[in-house]
């Protein structure tokens, strides 16, 4: 077997190296790209954080449902509570936790404004119930309209306005909006949740001109575990150890 030479030794090395930074430039591209699309769950440092968030908020959400049945809450979350039944532990708090992070972290301007990210979690444990509705009450036409409508290339949202729009037509049994208010002190509930049981977001109060904005923004806890999890997922990992 020939020796390589100290050229080719070198020339290895300045393969091995690009290649590295190639592989850095596409995971910092990928992730900007998915949070410039207010898709920040879908990140590699998401998908991390999500995963482990999730079980600690269904705790908190079934201790919370165990104490309204004990008759420990008032009448102020009873009315939160009307629609928070409608759903199951585990799919409202990977919804919450979900559009959470994407708004959170967006770059959209006001994406992470606290009644913003409220209202979207509201909004997102909506549509997921009113499926549901239409799941139970026109099973065989909801299959049927998916088949023929829900196309890929729709967005979430139109996807859900067609089958309403379709379903309408049909006179399923319509749904009754939840309204704004509702949805905020639905979505403000469970983004306590989120705050609570992690402590990874706070609420940021900031003036601007004569209006003070609340804002949802990361811990410096967790700006540090988001910051290990893209260093070990970097391609660069291991090779100065």
């Amino acid at each position: 077997m020939t020796t390589p030479t100290p050229f080719q030794i070198n020339e290895q090395v300045k393969l091995e190296r690009e290649a590295v930074s190639q592989g850095l430039k596409r995971l910092t591209d990928q992730t900007m790209k998915l949070e410039n699309q207010s898709y920040a769950s879908a990140t590699i440092y998401g998908v991390s954080s999500i995963d482990t968030l999730i079980p600690l908020v269904i705790k908190r959400i079934d201790k919370t449902s165990k104490k309204i049945h004990e008759g420990h809450y008032g009448h102020s979350f009873q009315s939160i509570h009307v629609y928070l039944k409608l759903i199951d532990s585990q799919s409202a708090a990977v919804i919450a936790c979900k559009l959470a992070f994407d708004k959170i972290f967006s770059y959209k301007q006001g994406a992470n404004i606290a009644v913003n990210v409220c209202e979207g979690i509201g909004h997102a444990i909506e549509d997921e119930c009113q499926m549901k509705h239409y799941e139970e009450n026109a099973p065989g036409l909801l299959n049927k309209l998916k088949e023929n409508y829900w196309h890929r290339a729709c967005g979430t949202q139109q996807k859900l306005v067609i089958i309403r729009t379709l379903m309408n037509r049909y006179d399923v049994k319509s749904w009754t909006p939840w309204g704004r208010s509702n949805r905020i002190k639905l979505g403000g509930w469970l983004l306590d949740c989120i705050m609570e049981s992690s402590g990874w977001f706070h609420k940021q109060t900031i003036r601007e001109g004569r209006k003070t904005v609340v804002y949802i923004v990361p811990t410096p806890e967790f700006m540090d575990i988001k910051d290990d999890i893209m260093a070990n997922a970097s391609p660069t990992k291991g090779l100065d150890e």
